[in-house]
């Protein structure tokens, strides 16, 4: 578990809490003495801490699972459904008139969920 907290070392009956660079917190569960000696109190967790910070950080970045997939064609079906896909050449998120069949994953309901998922900077 990860929360913001003060740095240091706090143990709480059978768990060790671990701050890390005053911004982040684990806390981690021992069942046994032997896995709580397995963690040194004087370790520094400043680059684990960063590191877990830009993991996270990027799953709310560019997400390859809808942008990356070919661009949502017209397709064969007579429906006349406004909507908007993820360009990757021009990285622009553009309209299009989408018939209803033949969907891909760069498909998105509106410019904004485009946006949020495809050019996240933009969206700000």
């Amino acid at each position: 578990m990860m929360a913001f907290a003060d740095s240091g070392i706090r143990k709480q009956s059978e768990r060790i809490t671990i701050g890390l660079w005053n911004h982040c917190v684990w806390d981690l569960p021992f069942k046994t003495n032997q896995e709580r000696k397995l963690i040194d109190p004087k370790m520094n967790f400043q680059s684990v801490c960063i590191i877990l910070l830009l993991l996270v950080a990027g799953s709310w970045a560019y997400n390859p699972y809808f942008c990356d997939d070919e661009p949502a064609q017209k397709g064969p079906c007579k429906a006349l459904l406004f909507m908007w896909r993820f360009n990757k050449q021009q990285q622009r998120c553009e309209p299009f008139d989408f018939g209803g069949c033949t969907k891909s994953k760069n498909l998105f309901g509106n410019e904004s969920d485009c946006k949020r998922e495809c050019l996240p900077e933009s969206s700000k």
